[in-house]
């Protein structure tokens, strides 16, 4: 488990959500649903040796590299939003739920005089019907199902019982179906009940009712108090219904709701994504740089990248927490409708349900903040306490770390990362190919990565306080060297060089650390120290130098890879991909041209006696 991750398990709320577990190419490996996050994201990282853990769990821990939060008000919102988030980004540790067999829905067959309404689970997309939900449990579908049948009288049977029957059945009896079967209602009247489970499925309430009470006022006109009544019975049912059950009540809109929260002089801004009516998914930013920004322009710039600069297709409801000033929402409403040609409207008051989920979007970059705080005041802590374990007096307010990585010589890569005070700081990483070098010369690699880095450093810009090397003490030696080489190391500024190398058994909080101050004008034995396990002052080592390590393995794999792809024969003057592929074609292999004479390589097409012997030397 990562310090990442430790810190993240600290920062959760006991409170239900959804979490979303990710790779280190940040592709969402699962995600799950908990009443209470902080509980059930952290079980997966206790006991993971246990026998009852899962062989598929056990895989899944190992691949963790991230994960994601999202708080809901209850564990039924969690459950419906975990399981659009399965249906959209299918990932391949959620197995029960990629074929959508875990959650219920009503289905609306598409027949032409006759459709049937019945409870389904599996979502099948041939096109034959309509798919209603997905609900939360199947007692409240199973339940809605029977008190529609009894309103609306809809048939549940499948196609081959309905067209051998001969007499009305059961259901027709006891009055949750009008037996068309039978003949005992016209194609047209059963259309029109059709047609009003449709307005009730789809959530459009409103519509409904008001239809309702329409055709019982105008049966009452017409004196014919049967139907009248009928729709009545009908009006009535549906408001309890709705009173009950809560089948639809979500509303049938798309928006997005931005909330900016600021706390502590960090800022950040939420992205809640609502689409016909359901929660899909949650983003959060932290622009940089917002120190003499109101937040307002905080906030429109932010709207602005994200629709402008990007391939995302505005909602035509732009949800905010901000009030924004009308010369601002109304410039950017005017962007977004000459960029997309559609238009949008910024709102900042909501009512009902739209309320809920801004309320919710603001709980969301709540605990964002929260957690970036908690972690930010982590990482200071232990970098006091490193600044207290090496005795220095200034604070640390910049690391770098140095590894090398290669493939037994093969492409060998350097990486340098720093971290600040609030950690990684990636756009400052920097990687080096490594040149004129011995294969696997791990000190040549090392001297001349830090030669590389601080060598045009005339005015001693952005230099760490504390500069790690991973490998003992002949890296030490080589960095120290590198550094008088530039002359960093005489006077000021004063840097400290540590070593970081790995124990007898490899194991972290082993690791053996050698130490030289500043100032050493000759290289002298450097202090040899060891830290405890636990301590916090270790942890920050050990997370710059893995992160170090996983750039510098990044960097090497990608650098091998494009080596691969490369023709030795390409590094011939006057070859390019296209002859090397004939000279390729024609001989089979690079061995083969070396063995072919001048003669037999001028028989390739396009290859002239001069270039031939030009080929034929190279090779040779």
């Amino acid at each position: 488990m990562t310090d990442t991750i430790k810190e993240l398990l600290a920062s959760l709320p006991l409170c239900p959500g959804i979490y979303k577990m990710l790779d280190k190419k940040r592709n969402i490996l699962y995600v799950g649903k908990a009443k209470n996050l902080k509980k059930r994201v952290s079980s997966y990282f206790q006991n993971q040796q246990s026998p009852k853990l899962s062989e598929k769990t056990s895989k899944l821990v190992k691949k963790i590299a991230k994960i994601e939060t999202t708080v809901t008000h209850n564990e039924t919102e969690a459950l419906i939003l975990e399981q659009q988030l399965i249906k959209a980004h299918q990932p391949p540790y959620n197995i029960l739920l990629r074929d959508d067999k875990s959650y219920p829905y009503l289905y609306l067959s598409k027949h032409q005089e006759f459709p049937y309404l019945i409870y389904k689970r599996t979502v099948k997309t041939d096109n034959q019907g309509y798919y209603f939900g997905p609900y939360p449990n199947s007692y409240a579908v199973r339940n809605s199902l029977k008190l529609l049948q009894k309103l609306f009288k809809i048939r549940s049977c499948n196609d081959t019982f309905f067209k051998h029957r001969t007499r009305p059945c059961l259901e027709y009896q006891i009055g949750r179906c009008s037996a068309p079967c039978v003949n005992k209602i016209s194609s047209g009247d059963y259309q029109e009940e059709v047609q009003l489970v449709k307005l009730f499925l789809q959530g459009k309430n409103t519509a409904l009712l008001q239809t309702l009470a329409e055709k019982m006022e105008r049966a009452a006109k017409q004196l014919a108090f049967e139907q009248a009544s009928k729709y009545r019975d009908q009006l009535i049912g549906l408001q309890n219904l709705q009173n009950e059950q809560d089948i639809s009540k979500q509303i049938n809109s798309s928006l997005d709701i931005f909330t900016l929260v600021e706390k502590n002089g960090l800022l950040a801004i939420g992205l809640l994504m609502v689409r016909q009516g359901k929660v899909r998914d949650f983003f959060h930013f932290f622009p940089k740089n917002h120190l003499h920004k109101t937040q307002q322009d905080v906030l429109v710039e932010v709207i602005a990248q994200y629709y402008l600069g990007e391939n995302n297709q505005p909602c035509a409801i732009i949800l905010t927490n901000l009030k924004l000033e009308p010369l601002a929402q109304n410039t950017l409403e005017k962007a977004v409708l000459q960029a997309f040609h559609h238009p949008v409207k910024l709102q900042h008051q909501a009512r009902a349900q739209k309320a809920k989920w801004l309320n919710l979007a603001v709980t969301n970059t709540e605990q964002q903040i929260n957690s970036r705080l908690k972690r930010k005041s982590t990482i200071q802590q232990q970098l006091l306490k490193l600044q207290q374990w090496l005795g220095l007096e200034q604070t640390i307010s910049r690391m770098e770390c140095f590894d090398i990585s290669h493939s037994s010589g093969e492409s060998a890569v350097a990486s340098c990362v720093v971290f600040n005070q609030e950690g990684a700081l990636k756009s400052a990483y920097r990687s080096y190919n490594m040149k004129n070098i011995t294969a696997s010369d791990d000190y040549a690699a090392i001297h001349q990565a830090v030669y590389r880095r601080y060598k045009n450093n005339s005015t001693n810009q952005d230099l760490p306080d504390i500069l790690f090397v991973d490998g003992g003490k002949g890296q030490l030696k080589q960095a120290l060297i590198a550094l008088k080489e530039v002359e960093l190391m005489r006077g000021q500024p004063k840097i400290t060089i540590i070593a970081i190398a790995k124990g007898v058994t490899r194991k972290p909080g082993l690791e053996t650390l050698f130490i030289t101050h500043n100032g050493v004008e000759n290289f002298a034995e450097p202090d040899e120290a060891h830290l405890a396990t636990h301590a916090p002052e270790l942890h920050i080592i050990q997370q710059i130098r893995d992160e170090a390590h996983r750039f510098a393995l990044s960097r090497h794999k990608k650098r091998r890879a494009k080596a691969r792809q490369h023709s030795q024969i390409e590094n011939i003057t006057g070859i390019g991909s296209q002859r090397a592929r004939q000279l390729l074609n024609h001989f089979g292999s690079y061995d083969n041209l070396c063995q072919a004479g001048i003669k037999e390589i001028t028989k390739v097409q396009g290859i002239s006696e001069k270039l031939a012997t030009q080929i034929y030397q190279h090779v040779h």
